[in-house]
């Protein structure tokens, strides 16, 4: 069985207060510019590495190495720079100019793939890692995500251990997102200021207490731009780039072309997604939607 009715309606519930607060940001950066994208990759593909999870769920998301070195191109001969999300809520960026670029889960290719690319094109970015799988087989291990931190990325939370947050009890979710980050900056012995939902499954709840314990930005993965100093920073939005978008694809995604489109299909799958959780989801996704 799927999920009891309880279930169902405590997963309408959760859905319908996403979609309101986000109504509501939406009316305000109405006034204003669209805001900025923030774009959310995953493992990178890379030759004769076999990836983290091998199910076709999490192969969608996984982009290849030779392509995300061509997303990074595209975005420098556009003239647009890769920052992170502290950069990007700094308010010191233009919009126009810059793009915030996160990575979910903390698979070794965020050093082994993306850190070089991005350094390369002079881009910085946001690596957000499940604690918990630090040191797992094709995971960052402790000095792999102290590396990534000296050479000036951004390291994220992405709680302890990829847990649903909407079902959690208050002590769980407090150890996925408040113990999470204090094992996060011991290991890194600095600060952890931004957290990433699994799955990006947001709550009111989970924000509060991200705000409660220190963190000054929550993601979510419903697509959007984010308009620094309008947006809600503990209900940010974020465009999944997803493997085989060529250039003229992402060239769409971060434009935000065909917005509108991925907000229904994203409202469709919300249901599902809540009642499931983030891992049978994506398993379910990848045999359902191609």
């Amino acid at each position: 069985m799927i999920g009891t009715k309880t279930e169902m309606n405590s997963s309408e519930t959760q859905t319908g207060e996403l979609k309101r607060h986000l109504a509501g940001q939406l009316e305000k950066n109405r006034v204003s510019d669209r805001g900025m994208p923030f774009l959310m990759y995953h493992e990178i593909d890379m030759p004769g590495r076999p990836l983290c999870r091998d199910f076709s769920g999490h192969t969608a998301y996984a982009v290849p190495q030779a392509e995300l070195r061509t997303h990074l191109q595209h975005l420098k001969d556009r003239g647009v720079r890769g920052i992170s999300v502290g950069e990007a809520l700094s308010g010191d960026y233009d919009s126009a100019s810059s793009i915030a670029i996160t990575f979910d889960d903390g698979a070794n290719s965020d050093l082994l793939a993306a850190a070089p690319a991005f350094e390369e094109h002079g881009f910085n970015a946001t690596f957000y890692v499940v604690v918990g799988w630090l040191g797992r087989e094709g995971y960052l291990s402790h000095n792999q995500v102290r590396e990534l931190h000296a050479r000036g990325f951004e390291i994220g939370c992405h709680t302890m251990s990829h847990r649903f947050i909407p079902r959690l009890r208050d002590s769980e979710l407090e150890y996925e997102m408040v113990h999470s980050k204090k094992v996060l900056e011991q290991i890194l012995g600095a600060r952890v200021d931004h957290f990433s939902c699994p799955g990006g499954f947001w709550s009111r709840r989970a924000a509060n207490l991200a705000k409660e314990s220190g963190y000054l930005s929550v993601t979510t993965s419903q697509p959007g731009f984010n308009k620094i100093g309008v947006t809600d920073p503990y209900c940010l939005s974020r465009m999944v780039v997803r493997r085989g978008m060529d250039v003229s694809d992402f060239d769409l995604l971060f434009q935000g072309k065909g917005l509108l489109a991925r907000r229904a299909k994203e409202a469709f799958l919300s249901v599902p997604k809540y009642i499931l959780g983030p891992d049978a989801y994506v398993k379910l996704y990848g045999v359902f939607i191609p």
